[in-house]
């Protein structure tokens, strides 16, 4: 295998001040036309080959750069083990026709390719501002999922689940996301720029009046405040967040547009982050036992209970409300809270009937191995399809399945759902696709197929 390449500490530098020119790595790629995954390699100072590592530096029209490149290179050592070699996950009980994994490898040539293209996708999909959802804008999708046409607003806004979801489906499959980072600076001074003095995250809204003005919500904040310590943003800007957020009802949360989710992400904010690793580092013993009071067992009780009740329920199937009331967001706000609600063992084991119950609803649904966006749609969805395979690899609730009445069949229909995901993913620019669904592909580790069994 031929040798790779990385910059050096000199070439590093050198490469930063002619980046300059063109202001972002994504300028440069588009200006140049070079391959953005190649261009962050090597400013990375990540292994790319000879050739890639003379013509990037070439294009970024470095003079002393073609006669002297190797003076600014040094060569990568082979690592033992593969980077992208991520622990495999027994999402289903026999091996899928279209596999050519052999059980060993984590990324067989047919599943790698697919989560080249996801990848590739989410990050493209980053909105100059900071946000996320660039794809709302592109081949009428805003029309096609919410039925109006975006606002220059909503085009720049984009969606603050949407950044919880590309950002954790990024970091899952190895891309860093830090301030050092150009796509990490941009979100974190995007999500900064939408605090409110009380701590609350918003997105700008036009007013009546015409002007523009932070509308925030509960379940803003807690997407936002889960989002901001993944990527190891200001603590100060996270406490104040979680602070506004520990003064929140129930009743404020089943008011929200998406009351289910609003409800279980509030409750993820507590175990992720209070109880989690990041509030060992950043809180006191006595502010956690302050937090564990609001965040109280009667609290996960009633709000448990509030998810089974109409409040929350939709009222024509097992499905919980749809965001705001959206016909083709009636499966992906269902998929959702059960993903979240994947991460509390309590409600597993007292309610995960109701969990096999929606899933069972949305298979019936099926369209030649994919499924819809909702009951009234003809048309096989990538992320809808996506997120379901995602949701039945959930160890804890595959497990579930497994045992189910007809387990079997939601785990084959899991498994035909993510062969449809590979062979539609050649076409993800050409259609009205949502990345908040389909970055979930990325978090399900490798190929969803193996005779191993192992913790995920």
């Amino acid at each position: 295998m031929a040798n790779l390449v990385k910059l050096t500490e000199e070439g590093l530098n050198i490469a930063n001040r002619a980046l300059l020119t063109w202001s972002s790595v994504a300028n440069f790629c588009k200006i140049k036309n070079q391959h953005r995954g190649s261009v962050t390699k090597f400013f990375r100072a990540e292994g790319v080959s000879t050739e890639t590592f003379q013509s990037i530096g070439i294009e970024l029209e470095i003079a002393e750069w073609k006669d002297n490149w190797k003076n600014f290179c040094e060569i990568v050592e082979p690592s033992k083990k593969d980077a992208r070699e991520i622990a495999p996950v027994d999402c289903f009980s026999t091996k899928p026709s279209y596999c050519q994994g052999n059980g060993k490898q984590n990324y067989c040539a047919y599943c790698s390719l697919l989560f080249d293209r996801i990848k590739e996708f989410i990050i493209n999909d980053q909105i100059e501002s900071g946000g996320w959802g660039k794809s709302l804008g592109i081949n009428e999708c805003h029309e096609y999922w919410y039925g109006q046409k975006p606002s220059p607003l909503d085009l720049r806004e984009g969606s603050i689940f949407g950044i919880y979801q590309a950002v954790r489906g990024l970091l899952a499959i190895g891309v860093e996301i830090t301030c050092y980072e150009e796509i990490g600076k941009r979100l974190i001074q995007f999500l900064f720029t939408r605090q409110k003095p009380s701590g609350e995250y918003a997105r700008f809204v036009v007013t009546r009046g015409g002007s523009e003005e932070l509308y925030g919500s509960p379940r803003h904040t807690a997407f936002v405040v889960i989002t901001l310590a993944m990527v190891n943003a200001s603590a100060d800007r996270i406490m104040k967040g979680i602070k506004f957020l520990s003064h929140i009802t129930l009743d404020e949360l089943k008011s929200d547009k998406a009351p289910s989710i609003a409800i279980v992400a509030f409750l993820l904010v507590y175990q992720t982050l209070i109880q989690g690793e990041w509030g060992n580092r950043n809180f006191s013993s006595q502010e956690r036992d302050d937090f564990s009071k609001i965040w109280s067992e009667d609290l996960f009780y009633n709000a448990f209970r509030l998810l089974k009740s109409d409040d929350t329920k939709d009222t024509s199937s097992p499905l919980w409300k749809s965001y705001a009331m959206v016909p083709k967001l009636r499966f992906a706000t269902s998929l959702v809270t059960i993903d979240i609600l994947s991460n509390f063992e309590v409600f597993i084991n007292n309610d995960w009937k109701k969990i096999i119950e929606i899933l069972t609803y949305i298979s019936k649904f099926e369209i030649n191995g994919a499924l819809p966006s909702d009951e009234n749609s003809s048309k096989r969805d990538i992320g809808t399809s996506a997120y379901f395979a995602y949701v039945c690899s959930i160890r804890s609730l595959r497990e579930r399945i497994r045992i189910a009445p007809k387990g079997e069949t939601l785990l084959d229909l899991a498994n035909r759902c993510f062969k449809f995901t590979i062979d539609y993913s050649k076409s993800l620019n050409d259609e009205p696709i949502l990345s908040e669904p389909i970055s979930t592909l990325l978090l399900i580790k490798g190929c969803p197929w193996s005779t191993e069994s192992v913790n995920c």
